[in-house]
């Protein structure tokens, strides 16, 4: 048996000790350099300001009556005031209010309009290229991007290398790459998530690559430690700790030192990738739901947009979000600068939400399990915190007494659910994030102190892999 193993480990590691090192040399490169990714907040700012000329109508559609949906948002595309209606989760569906008429697909000519704003208003140097209609590249894979395509794909040809996706359906610029991460996106997050345009097209067959990769790996790690342990406990000799010498000796100590933290980043690596669902989260559409208390008549968002032109809309605004919470309507305005305010609907004076609306909204949270606990935090806790992720505070925290403690992370701007930790989201920031990124605790992922204690590990986890890429292709 013993035997077996060696061979194992011998053919198990010429067979994928290779993968193992880029894996390493790859995640050198995503502790710096993040896989492009437009979120919200970054999409408001792409936003031009609101302006009512020609606006606004609505089409006149029987089936729309009666119907009632979770939400609605007024904003620009290009020079058309577009109404968007929205339904929880993901569905949503435009309305150009200047013709009164469904949103068209966007052509080329109208997404050169857009282009070109973004361009001007972003002061890029270059010079504005259409490059093509793209259903699917290697920064537009995504199925996040699945409703957006095609997708019109233009470039600034600017010192930074600006490139830049619009929706052909909402008009909205949903995806933007610089060179720069282009180019260390291909050595870091694509070699590291095999995320080559091609494979990951094919969803099933790429996701069980990745797993069978990383369950030989830990496979390979786990009979890698026991080997080690037992050579340098047992097969001791005279002159040393152990019977290897040259490249072997070499893999041996690095192994014994840094196989326990290859085992963690392996293991932890195929738990991102979820296996057979076994720590499949829930969302939070309905907590979303009970929170509005009800949806929007769509009787209300025609009376909204009749009234539109005569209210005095401030200076910069870019996007208008109204929503219920708690069975009134909420209204909220984003702006050119970035702020974001709540308004009162009938007042439009400012007004945030109240510390008795914040009770309510914790009552409704835990009326399952008969208790929760609510609390306004300025900072981070262990599961909600700024890292990688840009978060958003104060949040509004809401801890569940129930058997998981459910936790629950809310925007004080809208009452908004953010994020939500039931029983397996927890043990899933643990077993991935937690081990793959060692953001454990507050201080551990303080910079510099997270940079110094993984790049140390780092690189001694990628001296073993090299080590053992070495003698697989040598044997």
């Amino acid at each position: 048996m013993f035997r077996l193993l060696i061979l194992l480990h011998r053919y198990l590691g010429i067979g994928i000790c290779l993968m193992l090192l880029l894996w390493c040399l790859s995640g050198f490169v995503m502790l710096y350099v993040q896989y492009p990714d437009l979120d919200a907040r970054e999409q408001r700012q792409l936003l031009t300001a609101i302006s009512l000329k020609d606006c606004c109508r609505l089409p006149k559609v029987d089936y729309m009556e009666g119907e009632s949906l979770d939400y609605f948002a007024i904003e620009m595309v290009a020079d058309i005031p577009v109404l968007r209606l929205g339904w929880y989760p993901d569905d949503e569906i435009a309305i150009d209010m200047r013709k009164g008429a469904w949103l068209d697909p966007i052509t080329v000519v109208l997404s050169r309009q857009i282009a070109t704003d973004f361009n001007n208003r972003w002061q890029l140097d270059g010079k504005l290229e259409y490059r093509d209609v793209v259903y699917s590249d290697q920064w537009t894979v995504y199925g996040k991007y699945q409703p957006h395509r095609p997708l019109h794909y233009y470039a600034a040809n600017d010192a930074a290398g600006t490139e830049w996706y619009i929706s052909s359906t909402s008009g909205e610029i949903v995806q933007i790459t610089t060179a720069h991460e282009r180019l260390w996106n291909w050595l870091g997050s694509v070699t590291h998530w095999l995320y080559f345009t091609k494979l990951r097209e094919h969803t099933t067959l790429w996701s069980w690559l990745v797993i069978g990769l990383a369950a030989l790996g830990v496979f390979l790690t786990v009979i890698g430690i026991y080997l080690g342990i037992h050579q340098f406990r047992i097969k001791a000799t005279t002159d040393g700790r152990s019977p290897y010498r040259s490249w072997q000796l070499w893999h041996h100590y690095i192994g014994l030192m840094f196989g326990l933290f290859t085992l963690t980043w392996v293991l932890s690596g195929l738990v991102s990738m979820n296996p057979w669902g076994f720590l499949e989260s829930g969302g939070y559409a309905g907590e979303t739901r009970l929170l509005g208390g009800q949806q929007l008549p769509w009787a209300e968002v025609q009376e909204y947009v009749r009234t539109l032109p005569a209210r005095e809309l401030p200076p910069g605004l870019t996007r208008i979000e109204v929503s219920t919470l708690l069975g009134k309507q909420n209204q909220v305005a984003h702006f050119t600068t970035g702020e974001s305010q709540r308004f009162n609907i009938e007042t439009l004076k400012p007004e945030a939400i109240g510390p008795w609306d914040w009770l309510k909204i914790t009552k409704i949270l835990g009326q399952e399990t008969g208790s929760a606990e609510g609390q306004m935090i300025q900072g981070d806790d262990n599961y909600y915190f700024n890292h990688h992720e840009q978060r958003i505070f104060p949040v509004w925290r809401v801890l569940l007494d129930d058997a998981a403690g459910t936790r629950y992370y809310l925007n004080t701007l809208n009452g908004q659910i953010l994020e939500k930790f039931d029983g397996n989201r927890q043990w899933y920031r643990w077993l991935f994030l937690g081990l793959h990124r060692g953001d454990f605790s507050r201080l551990l992922r303080t910079r510099p102190i997270w940079d110094v204690w993984i790049l140390i590990l780092l690189a001694g986890v990628t001296a073993g892999t090299a080590t053992g890429t070495y003698l697989g292709f040598k044997r």
